[in-house]
């Protein structure tokens, strides 16, 4: 495999870092949309309480740069094997202005 972007922001974020334990190192999925952006996708943790109601869907977190979508397009092809993990998370109650923010790594 080879680095694509080795550190790119996840835009709109959807979700609260601390609420849904996302951290470093984490795996996420790609899924292109119609208005032609990729957005990415995790799989909740699941505590003691949530294993019982089996809820094991992927829940948006937000989506890839424009510039970073575009380059994508331009390199994946049927069989290519993408990975994308989280390299760096700053939640909102260490950020100065009160923003969660996630950046990840794309391999190809």
């Amino acid at each position: 495999m080879i680095v694509a972007f080795e550190k790119t922001p996840v835009v709109d974020l959807k979700v609260d870092i601390n609420k849904n334990g996302i951290g470093i190192g984490d795996d996420l999925s790609l899924v292109p949309n119609s208005n032609g952006e990729f957005v990415l996708y995790f799989q909740p943790k699941q505590s003691l309480l949530t294993r019982m109601f089996i809820n094991k869907r992927a829940k948006r977190l937000g989506h890839l740069e424009q510039d970073v979508a575009d380059y994508l397009r331009m390199k994946l092809g049927a069989e290519t094997h993408i990975r994308i993990r989280v390299v760096d998370a700053v939640p909102k109650h260490l950020s100065s202005d009160d923003i969660d923010r996630i950046f990840v790594s794309i391999w190809l």
